[in-house]
């Protein structure tokens, strides 16, 4: 189509920023407002396409502008030619062009699809596409329907130039961008309502803008509903100056602020311009939280919804900018300073004090007695010889070769695995390998069908060579007997035994790992599957039991059988965690793992390579190492075994004593060199003047750490509970590493989505994020290990205690453990049965929670060393900090009052000085106490917690208190254990029962074998015989012992109570038989017969 021969300037768009406001324009809304006459359409039309002065360039220049003068100057007209277009509104459904002048980059920069805008002036459109596109680059494609709401006439019949086919808009039309074609540079428009651009745009715009010019070092401010704009110095923002000369401000659009001598405009990335007569006069970069922290160090800049910033002060801090000490902050400064002063003041006087004391106390002369103990150096050269001993170097040194092959036989059989593995990780396969068809047979739903049956037939040898002590001993010669797998209360193979239980210690975690998993079949109960883990415990039992029994009995049969059956358990468990059961690679064992497998993730955190396989390695070496510890030490038993057999049969004489191994033992006990004897001496011995320890290993611990003492040994129940829960202890540790580190980076979002749930609550100020949660890896890590040694020096305290708890029973003292009384036997007999268990619950509890705290407290301190500040501890520690600080000073100040103020002697003697002093103080003491008992009841609260969480594990700690500690089902544990062991292993009883059984053995032996040596010994032994002997040692025994005193008198006055209740019974008796005895008349015969059924 030919083009017209007139301009055509009308259909191009030389656009800029200034086209594209959001708002109508002040001058614009002025001249809308004006009420004159309008002229009609037909005439204002016409004058609007006349090219003769180009009118339509003059009035859009000035609405393109906002020029108000020549508005005004054309108000008739321009409104006119509103009301003209309004009357004649085209609701029709069309499309319409526009040439557009401009750059493609600018096309990129301004015209994005959604940006909604307003076209200041008067439009001119074609119908014609042709007509539109040969007067630009790029051609606006406008697209109008019957519900826009925007006013535009077709004014082609009016027009000089009617191919034109001309559409007039409406000024300040609007329109949304479609879409934008760059290869047919074609900008596709919507038209959209003018009131909702402007609605849609005011909620963009910020309540305030503060922009600082590095230049000039200034800053500059304009508001959303204020027409002025103010300046500042930047090192006095809080003092702001009116700029008299930009007054009459406005927005026209989100990013672009007018005022009168020119406009600001934001070019993104928080980078403002200024413009003065179309020219860059300034570049400023916005003030906010992310450039910049007006706030200083002391308070936290914060973005408000509104755009502009906002200072939250820290702690006792105030003013805009943070830079103010609050009077509550001036007050706790001095409240610590106080408390300061008069903690110093207190620890000073009282270390003056007792200095003082210490010079005013006589000088004591150290007595000089013989050192009956052994020098240390003499002690290191007897252990070192026993220690160095030829049995003990092989068992080490085979130890170590047997758990190094054990290790390197894993390694050859997880190889393959992982590699098949790997495999199908880089292919993107389900992880899951095939397990070989002999997994099936040691591994039938948790039960080893090789080794079970062989432990059942072992068990069933041992019990048909084993003799009965005392039910039908005729029977059978005394065959199948009874076995156990050990005695807890005696000293017998201690350090084997605990191995074993360390050992056992490993599957009971996969059991307790099952159950709190949920592990179950479907279509099984809850009971069903609590009694299959019993099952599972039982069978645990069984496989071990051949193991402990061989040890107890003590016969060349039962290490034979032991040292066959160790070798062949160790080598069914290499087999099994090699190829059966795995710890990071998934099985078909289970098909519902097999989706779920976490395999894929060890593979992403640690890699493809060798890690895994070494990691699970370093979890074995104590498991192995227990296990090659056992098939050593059974082969070299069995030698021994062996080796004494063919002693004593040399030796063997008629006149030996044959003893049964219980009978040994409790001779033992008599034995000069025994546990009890020793501690029988020394009872008689002074509290300073007991021996050294004969251990090196006790000479060279801190007496305030540990004293060793020679006259005790722990049971042998100790060794193996100790032995499980240290093992238990590693294995919880190492698993937790391994397993939960690669999903930290999950549970971190989850805890700051969680925090940031907590910290909204109250937050008026709408600050997100007031507890960032860094990164998780190493709070964890150090939690983990703090709880395995929090744990540990738990452990090793809770051990000092048993043997305290246990000579304090010994000699009745009741300050910790409730006496014993007869209304409580089975009590302590069912406590006693459960404190293996509860121990280990307990243990693994208490890990859990301290690991659980730490991990908080870890947490809080990374925030602080990542972030610098936490806002939302800093709320916590503002309400804390007064309130300890008020508890210190009225604490210490109560401590210096009493000492130096209402006691005499400063305080070495409980008696009141200053009594009215006192009474005074005492008064307004109670209402000041009233308000502090308020606060500490809530410290009592917290601090029973914290306390409960790290004394979990201890069962001899009930958090219940004294007065309910009997509820404490873990202390009434411990309670019966100990009543349980100091009765029988009490080192008096069995030091004296040991020694009355070895008399009568000795009088039973000499009376079979030579009669006439018997009769000698016991006519000498009776001259000798004195009753002063025995009253001088009961005498020194009760001097040792003071609490025995009142245990003999209340046993005295007992006795006698009773032999008077038995003569008074007796006297009662002989009054009734003389009564009965008594002859009856007769005719008194009715009389006697009710008589005798009343005394009946």
């Amino acid at each position: 189509m030919a083009s017209s021969s007139r301009t055509v300037d009308k259909f191009a768009c030389e656009t800029s920023r200034y086209l594209l406001p959001t708002f109508r324009r002040p001058g614009y809304r002025e001249i809308m407002d004006t009420h004159v006459e309008y002229d009609p359409g037909h005439e204002v039309f016409p004058i609007w396409t006349k090219e003769d002065g180009q009118y339509y360039r003059t009035i859009n220049t000035a609405l393109l502008n906002d020029n108000y003068d020549v508005l005004k100057k054309n108000v008739k007209f321009i409104n006119s030619l509103r009301h003209a277009i309004r009357d004649n509104n085209a609701k029709e459904s069309v499309k319409v062009y526009r040439g557009l002048c401009i750059p493609s980059k600018h096309v990129n920069q301004e015209y994005k699809v959604g940006l909604q805008f307003l076209w200041p002036t008067f439009t001119c459109t074609s119908r014609n596409k042709d007509m539109a596109h040969v007067f630009g680059e790029y051609t606006f494609e406008i697209e109008t329907s019957s519900q826009d709401w925007t006013y535009r006439s077709d004014i082609s019949k009016y027009s000089m130039f009617p191919e034109e086919e001309e559409v007039l808009f409406y000024p300040y039309s609007g329109f949304v961008v479609q879409n934008v074609i760059p290869d047919a540079k074609i900008i596709q428009l919507k038209c959209v309502d003018t009131l909702h651009v402007e609605e849609t745009s005011e909620k963009l715009i910020p309540e305030e803008v503060q922009i600082f010019d590095s230049s000039r070092n200034i800053f500059v401010y304009f508001y959303k509903k204020a027409s002025e704009v103010y300046w500042s110095y930047a090192n006095k923002p809080d003092q702001r100056f009116l700029i008299a000369g930009n007054q009459s401000g406005y927005w026209d659009a989100p990013y672009r602020y007018h005022h009168r001598r020119g406009y600001f405009i934001h070019k993104g990335m928080n980078l403002w311009e200024e413009y003065q007569n179309d020219e860059c006069f300034a570049t400023f970069t916005r003030i906010d939280c992310s450039t910049s922290n007006p706030c200083g160090t002391y308070g936290y800049c914060v973005d408000t919804s509104s755009g502009g910033i906002e200072c939250v002060c820290k702690f006792w801090w105030k003013g805009d900018f943070c830079d103010q000490q609050s009077s509550s902050g001036i007050q706790v400064i001095v409240l610590g300073v106080l408390s300061g002063i008069l903690l110093i003041f207190f620890y000073a006087l009282s270390i003056i004090c007792g200095c003082r004391r210490r010079k005013q106390q006589p000088k004591k002369e150290k007595k000089k007695d013989e050192n009956l103990n052994s020098k240390l150096s003499d002690v290191a050269v007897v252990n070192v010889k026993r220690s160095f001993q030829i049995s003990s170097c092989l068992v080490f040194i085979f130890m170590i070769i047997v758990a190094t092959i054990a290790l390197v036989i894993k390694w050859l059989l997880l190889q393959p695995i992982h590699n098949e593995l790997v495999q199908k990780y880089n292919k993107s396969e389900l992880l899951y390998y095939h397990r070989i068809s002999f997994c099936d047979v040691i591994d039938q739903d948790g039960y080893d069908l090789i080794s079970l049956p062989v432990a059942g037939f072992f068990i069933i040898v041992f019990v048909i060579f084993s003799k009965r002590t005392s039910c039908l001993r005729q029977k059978l010669r005394g065959f199948i007997g009874p076995i156990i797998p050990m005695d807890f209360y005696i000293h017998i193979k201690r350090k084997l035994a605990a191995v074993i239980f360390a050992i056992i210690a490993d599957d009971l975690l996969n059991i307790v790992i099952a159950v709190l998993n949920g592990e179950a079949s479907q279509g099984e109960g809850v009971i069903v599957v609590y009694l299959m883990r019993i099952v599972q415990i039982l069978v645990i039992g069984i496989h071990y039991y051949p193991l402990l029994a061989a040890a107890y009995i003590d016969s060349m049969l039962t290490w034979s059988c032991a040292t066959l059956y160790a070798w062949l358990f160790f080598s069914l468990t290499i087999i099994e965690q090699g190829l059966c059961q795995t710890s990071f690679y998934t099985s078909d064992e289970y098909p519902d793992d097999i989706n779920n497998t976490d395999t894929g993730i060890f593979f992403d955190y640690y890699g493809t390579g060798s890690n895994l396989l070494i990691i699970e390695l370093i979890t074995d070496i104590p498991r192995y190492l227990c296990w090659a510890y056992i098939v050593v030490k059974f082969p070299m038993l069995l030698i021994e075994k062996i080796n004494q057999m063919i002693k004593k049969r040399k030796k063997e004489s008629s006149s030996h004593i044959h003893l049964t191994r219980e009978e040994k033992i409790l001779l033992h006990s008599s034995a000069s060199h025994s546990v009890e004897s020793c501690y029988v001496r020394n009872l008689f011995r002074g509290k300073n003047r007991c021996l050294k320890s004969r251990l090196l290993f006790g000479r060279l611990i801190p007496t305030f750490i540990y004293q060793w003492r020679d006259d005790f040994r722990f049971s042998s129940r100790i060794f193996c509970v100790y032995a499980s829960v240290f093992l238990l202890l590693y294995f919880i540790t190492i698993q937790s590493l391994i397993r939960f580190i690669p999903y930290l980076n999950t549970f971190e979002k989850i805890i700051q989505e969680l925090m940031d749930i907590i910290s909204q609550i109250g937050n008026s100020a709408g600050i997100t994020k007031q507890f960032p949660v860094p990164n998780l890896t190493r709070p964890f890590v150090f939690a983990i290990l703090t709880a395995f040694v929090i744990i540990t020096l738990q452990l090793l305290i809770l051990l000092t205690n048993i043997r305290r708890n246990l000579f304090q029973i010994y000699r009745g003292d009741d300050s910790e453990i409730p006496l014993r009384t007869n209304s409580r036997y089975l009590s302590y007999t069912s406590g006693n049965f459960h404190f293996a268990g509860y121990f280990i619950g307990y243990i693994f509890w208490g890990y859990v929670l301290i690991a659980i705290f730490a991990l908080i407290v870890y947490i809080c301190i990374a925030s602080f060393i990542t972030f610098g500040s936490v806002r939302f501890l800093e709320k916590i520690l503002k309400v804390i900090i007064p309130v300890l600080l008020m508890i210190i000073f009225k604490l210490y100040l109560n401590k210096l009052l009493a000492r130096y103020v209402f006691l005499q002697d400063y305080g070495d003697v409980l008696a009141i000085n200053n009594r009215r002093v006192l009474m005074i103080f005492l008064y307004f003491n109670f209402f000041l106490d009233s308000f502090l008992g308020l606060i500490s009841s809530i410290m009592r609260i917290i601090l029973s917690v914290i306390a409960a969480f790290f004394y979990m594990c201890r069962l001899d700690y009930s958090p219940l208190g004294r007065k309910l500690e009997i509820l404490d089902s873990g202390f009434a544990a411990y309670c019966g254990f100990i009543h349980i062991e100091a009765v029988h292993r009490n080192p008096i009883m069995l030091t004296m029962v040991s020694h009355l059984y070895g008399e009568m053995k000795r009088k039973q032996h000499l009376t079979t074998h030579n009669p006439m040596m018997m009769t000698s010994i016991e006519s000498k032994r009776q001259k000798n015989s004195s009753k002063a002997i025995h009253r001088w040692h009961l005498a020194v025994l009760l001097l040792r012992n003071p609490s025995l005193v009142f245990l003999r008198k209340s046993a005295l006055v007992a006795n006698e109570d009773k032999k008077e209740k038995e003569m008074f019974e007796k006297k009662q008796r002989m009054s009734v038989i003389e009564e009965m005895t008594h002859r009856p008349s007769l005719i008194s015969e009715s009389d006697f017969e009710r008589m005798w059924q009343k005394k009946c």
